[in-house]
Formats: structure tokens, C-alpha cells, sequence
């Protein structure tokens, strides 16, 4: 619980050179606070309550009424609101805690691919078939011949080459943060040299083939 006492609020209005907080105008109520270029030097004997006046007396006067805003309503609280705040808080931590540990699981994952240079390989027809490819402009005699490389260059793309038999015919690069980010956008197609992607397919795809997800 965040508290200071009246006498204590009175010293910082009191400091030597520092206005009493009802001379601050409105508009000195928006200056960012400075960071400290040292840490702070503060003797391990002080007393809390000193330490708290301490760095208190370091803030700007605005940030210590958004400071005492807070406390108030912390103060205000039923004890039946504080329980479930704190379990709240408790259940973010936890839930950030496994999706951090579920990130580094597959960084891990992806990194051991990209170290054994993994790829895959599909024909034109197939990915057609399975609504990879959303539009191709390849004559239909041809895609049974058209194959896809798909290689992994990083941990969040994809380098494409698209060949007919030997000869390479185009190269591009599939990010995988961009598609996510058409997929939020509601934005289902990447248009590329000869083809077109469907997003949410190329999603799937990736992350069955290569584990981004």
C-alpha cells in the first residue's frame, strides 16, 4: 500500500527551489520526468518511509498526485476487490510466464530447422489443390511440371523458388509476421510475381512445415 502522511507531503511541497504544488500550472503538469543518470545513492540503514520520501521527492509534483490518485483508490478498495485483483494479476503473470516459455520452445524449435537447412518441396497443382494458391498464371499444362522450394532463411521467413523443371522461373521471400498482420487486417491474398497466395492457407502451411507456431 502506497501511503505518505500529511507532515511528510508537506516536506515535499517545502523542498528548497521546488514549487508548492498549487503554483504548478496545467501546462507544467505535462513535463516528462528526467532519468536518473546515476542510481539513486541511498544508505541501506534509511528507514522505508525515508525511502519512499526520497525518490518521491525526485519525481516531478504531477507524478506524485497520479501516484496519490492511485494510492486513494487502492485505499478505497473492499477487501473482497483487492482478493480478486490479486488473483488477477496473479493469472496475467502465469499466463505471460507460458506464453514466453511456449515462444522459446518454438525459437528453439526453428532454429534447430534453420541450422539443417530444411526445406520443402511442392508441385503447383498440389498447393492449387489445396487452396495454397489462390491464382497462378501458369498455363494448366504446365503446373504438374512448376514446383515450389520452400526454404527457411530466419526464424520468421520463408525463401520461395519457383522452378519449371530446371529452370528457375521466380525467387520471393514470405514473411511471416507480414502474413499474420494481412490475416489481422482482413486481408486474405498476397500477390506475388505469377501467383497468388491465400494468407490463411499459407499460414497453416508454414507453421505444419516449419513450426512458427
Amino acid at each position: 500500500q502506497f501511503a505518505v502522511d500529511q507532515g511528510r507531503m508537506g516536506e515535499l511541497n517545502q523542498r528548497p527551489n521546488v514549487p508548492a504544488i498549487k503554483e504548478y500550472t496545467k501546462s507544467q503538469w505535462n513535463v516528462a520526468p528526467v532519468p536518473f543518470a546515476d542510481p539513486l545513492p541511498l544508505p541501506r540503514s534509511l528507514p522505508p518511509s525515508d525511502v519512499l520520501i526520497t525518490i518521491l521527492s525526485l519525481l516531478p509534483i504531477p507524478d506524485v498526485l497520479r501516484l496519490s490518485q492511485v494510492s486513494k483508490v487502492l485505499c478505497n478498495m473492499s477487501l473482497d476487490d483487492r482478493v480478486w485483483m490479486g488473483r488477477t494479476t496473479s493469472e496475467i503473470t502465469k499466463s505471460s510466464a507460458r506464453e514466453q516459455v511456449k515462444q522459446q520452445e518454438i525459437e528453439r524449435r526453428v532454429t534447430a530447422m534453420l541450422q539443417n537447412g530444411e526445406s520443402r518441396t511442392f508441385q503447383c497443382k498440389i498447393l492449387i489443390d489445396e487452396q495454397i494458391l489462390a491464382q497462378v498464371e501458369i498455363p494448366e499444362k504446365r503446373q504438374r511440371y512448376t514446383q515450389f522450394k520452400f526454404k527457411l532463411a530466419s526464424l520468421d521467413s520463408v525463401n520461395v523458388v519457383m522452378a519449371y523443371g530446371s529452370r528457375v522461373i521466380s525467387q520471393f521471400q514470405l514473411q511471416y509476421s507480414d502474413l499474420l498482420k494481412k490475416q489481422k487486417e482482413n486481408d486474405f491474398k498476397l500477390e506475388l510475381d505469377f501467383v497468388t497466395f491465400n494468407v490463411n492457407q499459407t499460414i497453416s502451411m508454414l507453421n505444419a512445415n516449419f513450426d512458427f507456431e
